[in-house]
């Protein structure tokens, strides 16, 4: 089987996995800051989030608020990270995450600088 990574053959692809029609996934929509992502959580309309090797529990300015928003018993809320935090601990599921020295690949960072590393032996 050919995967394509041609983004309209995926999002058409996803779409009838997920038996919705493509216009529904968020491809097709422009995107919206992180803030406004969890006052959509707030009201309801975004039901699960999954949040990787960020710390918005600490790192957003509201703090009461994420915190009160991450909790919300109608959030699922999946966290991956390399170590225990603040957002881990309100998570529904905890994954694990590997660090640079782990694994092989291409790493960015705020920056934007690209750097390729080989794991550790």
């Amino acid at each position: 089987m050919q995967l394509s990574t041609d983004p309209m053959t995926v999002t058409f692809s996803l779409a009838k996995c997920w038996n919705i029609e493509p216009h529904k996934l968020p491809s097709w929509s422009d995107p919206i800051h992180a803030s406004s992502m969890f006052d959509l959580m707030a009201g309801g309309a975004i039901k699960m989030i999954w949040i990787s090797a960020t710390n918005p529990a600490v790192s957003f300015v509201n703090l009461e608020k994420m915190r009160r928003i991450l909790g919300m018993p109608g959030l699922f809320v999946i966290a991956q990270d390399i170590f225990e935090t603040e957002t881990t601990q309100l998570a529904d599921v905890v994954l694990p995450a590997a660090m640079w020295g782990e694994k092989t690949g291409c790493f960015t960072n705020v920056g934007k600088p690209e750097r390729f590393a080989k794991s550790c032996p």
